[in-house]
């Protein structure tokens, strides 16, 4: 019987030590590919957070404008106010992709006010917000901009109506993924813009492609789209699927 234990315990040792010494060695190899070291580049002003394989960075500055006269005032006794004549200055916010630490200015569309821009794609394609001048907290505009050209999504109100929430990504061909808030419902769609059309994400898929178990339409998400315009989405289908939606030519 004792011989029997020390044979088990034996066995039970050959078979682990190899294991254990094997897994130490795979650490050890692992250990040995060292991360590469990085240094400080150039310094951005205000980026947007958005940074393509040719280092070029999406984001804004400021642009100080003129003077003009304002009234203000200032309490002198017990709630008394007394009238005074100051001035202020405007302030206009410009979008810019850096390069190398530096600015390029993009240019402003004739209507809009405190441009914004938020994504390049790695062939150059910016996408961005802006708002109506005379509107200071009016919806938000979504711009797109490649060689030159300022291009304005149309009014998405015409289709659903609500408001921009939030851009998501924008796709070499130009092709913008955005989120929109339904009124009267709060609830928010993925949408597609490119060219002339805007459409719902789910409207581009085949009927039926995320559905609740009793037929109804089930929501879909979509959390990315790469440059190539793929999306990664969530559908309803025998429960919730993170999918990839891929384009399909015309």
């Amino acid at each position: 019987m004792g011989a029997r234990m020390k044979l088990r315990r034996f066995n039970v040792m050959g078979w682990i030590g190899p294991v254990f010494f094997g897994f130490a060695a795979l650490g050890s190899a692992h250990a040995q590919q060292a991360l590469s070291a990085y240094k400080v580049g150039a310094t951005l002003a205000m980026p947007s957070g958005a940074l393509n394989n040719l280092g070029q960075v999406a984001g804004f500055t400021h642009k100080l404008g003129g003077y003009w006269p304002s009234t203000g005032g200032v309490d002198v006794w017990f709630g008394v106010t007394l009238p005074i004549l100051t001035t202020s200055r405007s302030e206009k916010i410009q979008p810019v992709i850096w390069k190398n630490g530096k600015p390029t200015l993009l240019p402003r569309y004739w209507g809009l006010y405190d441009a914004l821009a938020y994504q390049v794609s790695d062939n150059g394609w910016v996408v961005g917000t802006s708002r109506p001048e005379d509107q200071l907290y009016g919806l938000r505009t979504v711009f797109t901009y490649k060689d030159g050209v300022i291009r304005v999504m149309p009014d998405v109100n015409a289709l659903v109506p609500g408001s921009f929430l939030r851009l998501v990504s924008v796709a070499d061909g130009g092709a913008v993924l955005f989120y929109w808030t339904v009124f009267g419902r709060g609830q928010e769609v993925p949408m597609l813009w490119q060219g002339d059309t805007v459409a719902t994400v789910a409207s581009l898929l085949p009927v039926g492609t995320s559905k609740f178990p009793d037929g109804s339409p089930g929501p879909v998400e979509a959390y990315d789209m790469n440059d190539k315009g793929q999306i990664l989405a969530q559908i309803i289908s025998a429960g919730q699927k993170n999918v990839i939606l891929n384009p399909v030519a015309p």
